[in-house]
């Protein structure tokens, strides 16, 4: 709770905050000087004692202690400019190079200009009588520090790196990949995305990794037979120990259970699937139904899937979640971000401006395309990414996206037009500086292609830099859906979202649509008190 204050206090950092909350007023055209001092004697008591302290002040922080908010706004603006000037070493020669999460310094983004000239005096003043202050996100906070979760941290990681495997497990899993992706004569079942094929890997290392520990084995010498020996019921209890140490240990949560016994039942498959007389289409249950190992695992996955239905996140969404408009907000913050000099007026490099445009066009596709991460790695002109006519389109084939073998070749995706012109000149001009040695769209700044945790990382640094949120990118599917069924649009409308989405309306109901049990049956509530207002009349 915020605590009022008097005026008082004495020491340098109250002087310092006391003089910047004045500047900051004064710029906003509040010359009132008992109102600044007062704002400012409120922050004291309430541990903000410098300046820089004021880049840790939430919004809610500042409603409960009656700061304004267009205030607040020129607070960050002017630390932010502070930081250009602290990275500049206040000097025209020296140029520090203290880097935030993105690995970027504060000329390196480009930030705005500050807004009040009197605001950046003042800051300038106080950095250079205190050498430099430390380069920190605009927020004050950082993707890697904020956690949104309880589970525990720095345990050791178990899983058998690829190195490590030996040529036995390195074969099957080549093995495996090829019948998980490539088709074949007589399959049971339908082919994989090779994405999909390369996480069950990733997951059966872990798995095997575990089983090292546990049997005291060699990770060289360990095959996924060390995991399911045989056909029998009995083979599944490795698979069923190791979820159960995940869940006791790990704390991991029913989705991640659900993923290790997919990725089992399709180590299981590859194993011994020839030894299966099921025929699918000829009156079976199910493919491979008559393998006991796999009865096993179909039960774990049924009650994963079961319980992952029901359970609340393991993750706390507020520290995650943002409003539509907040998102579109960030993504113009990001546009503003693309420019060719700094806050100093100094010209940026080639390469510092090409990676902010990118970001801006990640965010931005992903604005109006809410499509997986998959969709931005994958992006290639010429072959998922075309130009048809005036319009710039993502074609996707069945084999392209998650659940392309649900709903076959995808309609185009169209790109809004707004992003066209940055579109097209990333294609030309900036993308060459960041020294791509491959053909995807976008790329990470060591000029490799970026993986799932590259477009993470990037995602969710950005985001707390510029809104305090960890937002991740599969995150948005969830926010747009949750904003337009909070809104008049229609079952018609979400059907077709839903669709363009690639996945179900159910799907959209069940998963996607965060909003709470409140807000979902509001319209019920308004329509009853509509029914009934003429027993009121």
């Amino acid at each position: 709770m915020a605590v009022a204050a008097t005026m008082g206090g004495e020491g340098g950092g109250g002087t310092e905050l006391r003089a910047f909350v004045a500047a900051c007023a004064n710029a906003l055209g509040r010359r009132d000087e008992d109102v600044g001092a007062r704002i400012a004697a409120t922050l004291e008591a309430n541990w903000f004692t410098t300046p820089m302290d004021l880049a840790r002040l939430s919004v809610e922080e500042a409603r409960a202690m009656a700061v304004p908010m267009k205030l607040v706004d020129e607070f960050k603006r002017a630390l932010d400019g502070a930081r250009g000037f602290a990275a500049s070493g206040a000097s025209a020669t020296t140029t520090t190079t203290e880097k935030n999460d993105e690995g970027e310094t504060a000329l390196d983004l480009g930030l705005e200009p500050l807004a009040s000239e009197t605001a950046a005096t003042t800051m300038k003043t106080m950095v250079s009588s205190s050498g430099r202050m430390a380069l920190k996100m605009r927020t004050g906070l950082s993707a890697e520090s904020t956690r949104v979760t309880s589970r525990p941290v720095g345990l050791p990681n178990y899983r058998i790196p690829l190195e490590e495997c030996g040529s036995d497990l390195k074969k099957q899993f080549k093995a495996l990949r090829k019948f998980l992706t490539v088709r074949r004569l007589g399959p049971q079942e339908c082919i994989l995305a090779g994405v999909t094929a390369e996480k069950y890997e990733d997951v059966l290392r872990g798995a095997l990794g575990w089983l090292c520990a546990e049997k005291n084995m060699k990770p060289s010498k360990v095959t996924l037979l060390d995991l399911f020996p045989s056909i029998d019921a009995e083979s599944a209890n490795g698979a069923f120990e190791y979820v159960t140490w995940l869940n006791d240990e790990r704390q991991t949560s029913a989705n991640y259970e659900l993923l290790v016994t997919r990725s089992c039942i399709a180590a299981v498959k590859f194993l011994y699937g020839n030894l299966s007389k099921a025929q699918p289409g000829e009156g079976e249950a199910k493919p491979y139904h008559d393998l006991p190992v796999m009865k096993e695992l179909r039960r774990m996955a049924k009650d994963a899937k079961a319980r992952s239905a029901k359970a609340p996140s393991v993750s706390d969404e507020r520290l995650k979640w943002l409003e539509w408009d907040e998102y579109l907000t960030l993504v113009q913050r990001l546009k503003s971000e693309c420019t060719a000099k700094n806050c100093l007026g100094q010209s940026r490099s080639a390469s510092a401006v090409a990676w902010s445009v990118q970001k801006y066009l990640i965010f931005g596709v992903l604005s109006c395309v809410p499509d997986r991460q998959r969709t931005l790695r994958e992006l290639r002109v010429g072959k998922t990414l075309f130009k048809e006519g005036d319009k710039w389109v993502i074609r996707h084939k069945e084999t392209d996206y998650k659940t392309g073998k649900d709903y076959g070749v995808r309609p185009p995706l169209v790109i809004a037009p707004h992003l066209y012109p940055t579109l097209e000149t990333f294609i030309e001009t900036h993308r060459k500086e960041l020294n791509p040695n491959h053909d995807f769209l976008f790329t990470r700044k060591n000029g490799e292609q970026f993986d799932g945790q590259g477009i993470y990382r990037l995602f969710t640094t950005t985001a707390m830099r510029l809104t305090g949120k960890r937002t991740n990118p599969h995150l948005i599917r969830d926010m747009v859906v949750t904003h337009l069924r909070g809104t008049d649009a229609s079952e018609r409308q979400l059907e077709a979202l839903a669709i363009y989405m690639g996945h179900s309306l159910q799907m959209q109901k069940s998963t996607y649509d965060r909003r709470s049990v409140e807000q979902k049956v509001a319209p019920a509530v308004d329509l009853l008190d509509s029914l009934n207002a003429k027993m009121r009349l």
